[in-house]
């Protein structure tokens, strides 16, 4: 539970402190239960440990179904064989304590990302981060001026330069009283679309405002402000400045594949305001909040088929098809595309979640179908699927988005198995 945090978002979507008595009280509890003559209460001691000792300091939900999910492995009468961690079965022939200790000490496995269920791509992701950090924060105490040599770019010219390749693909703003007159009916899907028209808007006003301002203090015309000092260092960096930050979403980009990335959702979102239909498949990476579109999904399905919207539940397909390849939105539902999954792959041949190539981090998913049903149609077991979390970015935790669905094949893991790899779906990878 531990060593698990070195893998960030994808051992623990946030960082618990957990400390040695957490572990000393668990065992004494194993112990007072294993000295009883009962049967051991492997529902109480689950209830015990993962709710309290160390569910106690889980705050998110998909970490507790995690540490659940440790415990589950764990809950056997006979151990004979089994596997305490990977490559490490439990000893057969030992009698005293100094015989186990020997053991643990001679055959316990090299510390691998295996050990703790996950797949080698993820110590490869954590160590990618801890560089982008490393180098990240390098740059930023950086001198802000050249040495001497004419050659060199100073960071007022590098701003300079940055400004006036933004300032030339800053698209016009969405004419919303034009788009408010031409709608006759605000169904779900309409609502959204003016939605992400009037954010589109106001963080497309703010950029331009902080250019201006910015381009008239390096003129000289402007005295230089904390803001607009903030504002150059962010740009300098190639780093998305706080003031839009806060107006725009969630997002871990750096400047520049940042704007050409938001550059693509004003083309999506002008496509879809021109005729005000639902798009033939819609790039849900690309709304400020797509937790407002499944949202709408599922409000169209009940409003079409007289359902309350609390007795709907979203049901996705994984389809073998590509965005290009859709020229017609579905009856009922949407299409989705543009995610990315983490810690495993999909395999359109078994149609299920497969265990990932080495070092392809972040695999795309193809189109995928996503529709409402009533409460009672839904499978009752979920023994073929893996409830997968949605999250915006890498960093997980509160850019959760929804549960998605996805089959699996038992021959390759059962759902437990995934919950150990970390795996989940990403819309910015």
């Amino acid at each position: 539970m531990v060593e698990r945090r070195k893998f960030g978002p994808q051992g623990f979507n946030r960082i618990y402190n957990f400390s040695p008595a957490d572990l000393q009280i668990c065992a004494e509890l194993l112990f007072d239960s294993l000295d009883s003559s009962q049967p051991i209460p492997w529902v109480p001691l689950r209830y015990l440990i993962g709710e309290i000792m160390y569910g106690g300091h889980i705050s998110d939900d998909r970490d507790r179904r995690l540490c659940a999910t440790y415990l589950e492995s764990f809950d056997k009468d006979d151990f004979e064989g089994a596997d305490l961690v990977p490559g490490f079965p439990s000893p057969s022939n030992c009698s005293t304590i100094a015989e186990y200790k020997e053991y643990a000490e001679h055959d316990f496995p090299d510390e691998s990302p295996y050990l703790f269920g996950l797949h080698p791509n993820a110590e490869i992701g954590s160590l990618t981060t801890q560089t982008d950090f490393i180098f990240s924060t390098l740059l930023s105490v950086q001198p802000r001026s050249s040495g001497g040599d004419q050659g060199e770019i100073t960071m007022e010219k590098a701003v300079q330069n940055t400004l006036t390749e933004i300032n030339q693909t800053i698209p016009d703003p969405f004419n919303m009283p034009e788009l408010y007159a031409r709608v006759e009916k605000h169904e779900p899907y309409i609502s959204i679309c003016l939605q992400e028209c009037e954010r589109m808007n106001i963080l497309m006003a703010e950029i331009k405002r902080s250019i201006q301002e910015l381009e008239l203090g390096l003129n000289g015309e402007l005295t230089i402000s904390e803001a607009m000092d903030s504002l150059m260092m962010s740009i300098y960096i190639n780093k998305v400045p706080e003031s839009w930050e806060k107006l725009a979403y969630s997002s871990l980009l750096p400047l520049m594949p940042w704007w050409k990335n938001l550059i693509e959702r004003h083309k999506q979102l002008q496509g879809w305001s021109a005729e005000l239909a639902l798009p033939n498949s819609v790039w849900l990476p690309g709304l400020f909040n797509p937790s407002s579109f499944l949202t709408a999904v599922a409000q169209t399905a009940a409003r079409k088929n007289a359902w309350p919207l609390d007795q709907t539940t979203l049901t996705v397909e994984v389809t073998k098809k590509q965005e290009h390849e859709i020229d017609a939105p579905p009856r009922d539902g949407a299409y989705i595309h543009g995610l990315f999954l983490e810690g495993a792959r999909w395999d359109s041949k078994m149609n299920s979640l497969n265990e990932s190539f080495l070092k392809e981090l972040y695999p795309t998913l193809p189109v995928m179908y996503i529709r409402a049903i009533w409460n009672e149609k839904a499978p009752r077991s979920n023994q073929a699927f893996y409830e997968c979390p949605v999250y915006v970015t890498k960093d997980r935790g509160p850019t959760f988005v929804s549960f998605f669905n996805l089959k699996i094949n038992p021959n390759i893991g059962t759902a437990s198995h995934w919950v150990k790899r970390g795996v989940a779906i990403l819309l910015e990878a």
